[in-house]
């Protein structure tokens, strides 16, 4: 099953959806895709709320405000199967300023959340 969390951009969501189409034609076993439009918070809790099966992979690509990060990674770990992987990819706000992370940052990230 592949669940995905989108907000309404448009342009962005028909890129996604012709590549993923391309990626299941590609598939060697059949893939069931649910997609949530609507704020990843609340999809995320609904998911958790119906005692969504353990996810093995999950990749957040969302808002890069640090609360929402931060609400993002908490919720999705819930949902991680233990010995899961939780890719997270977002922009770290450092003194009002944006600035892409590096390994470290999300390094850094990631042991903050776990420990």
């Amino acid at each position: 099953m592949l669940t995905t969390i989108k907000i309404a951009m448009p342009e962005v969501e028909r890129h996604f959806d012709h590549n993923v189409s391309l990626a299941v034609k590609k598939a060697l076993h059949a893939v069931s895709l649910k997609k949530f439009k609507k704020p990843s918070t609340m999809a995320l809790s609904e998911i958790i709320a119906a005692a969504g099966a353990p996810f093995d992979l999950i990749y957040i690509d969302g808002s890069h405000q640090a609360p929402d990060v931060l609400a993002d990674s908490v919720l999705a770990f819930e949902l991680l199967r233990v010995g899961g992987l939780n890719d997270l990819r977002r922009l770290s706000v450092e003194h009002g300023a944006s600035r892409q992370a590096g390994p470290a940052q999300h390094a850094e990230a990631r042991d903050r959340l776990v420990h």
